[in-house]
């Protein structure tokens, strides 16, 4: 383990928090990130990883290629993208519209690999004047339902999306995204949303 990585300052929170003699899990790492710091570490990674992109690079997992040769690379003139909306997965699935409450957690890395693999810019929504969650959302049903999936989740507490050309893209869009008025639409709580585009 490598002192002052993330991982390691996680690992080390966790075997302390554990005590001695305790076996230190992936779970107690992963909690022991679950932090603010750790989310503005994420958004700073997916900005160097926009600007090396926008000046002809990649910069996937570290990888700064010029011109989109490496990993996933375009080709000549590439860009470095990642073969396009279909490279994205969600849940180890194609990308595709998933039904309200399929998807609990894990929207920034989504919205990350979306970014990644058609542009656009990521955008973080939040409940306005501190509410603790965004509220339902509507299926293609039409029916409001707890986007967290029920059981000891309550809801979403803020949630991350693509957007690009006046479109949305998340899980619940698919590919196609959504208009930002259909979009918003689906919120039940629209109102009290703080929609940054």
């Amino acid at each position: 383990m490598k002192q002052g990585t993330a991982a390691g300052l996680a690992q080390e929170q966790a075997a302390a928090a554990q005590g001695p003699g305790t076996e230190v899990t992936i779970l107690t790492i992963l909690m022991a990130l679950w932090t603010p710091a750790f989310f503005a570490m994420l958004d700073d990674s997916a900005d160097r990883g926009k600007n090396a992109r926008a000046n002809g690079g990649d910069n996937f997992g570290g990888l700064n290629d010029p011109g989109g040769r490496g990993r996933g690379g375009g080709g000549s003139g590439g860009g470095g993208r990642r073969g396009g909306a279909k490279s994205v997965k969600i849940n180890g699935e194609p990308w595709r519209a998933h039904k309200v409450g399929e998807c609990t957690s894990g929207c920034e890395i989504v919205a990350r690999d979306i970014e990644a693999a058609i542009g656009g810019k990521i955008h973080h929504v939040e409940a306005k004047g501190g509410a603790p969650y965004l509220g339902q959302v509507r299926d293609h049903g039409g029916q409001f339902m707890n986007p967290a999936g029920g059981g000891n989740h309550i809801g979403w507490p803020w949630h991350k999306v693509v957007v690009k050309d006046n479109r949305v893209y998340d899980a619940l869009t698919g590919p196609a995204g959504e208009a930002f008025q259909l979009y918003k639409s689906r919120f039940q709580e629209a109102a009290g949303i703080n929609w940054t585009f």
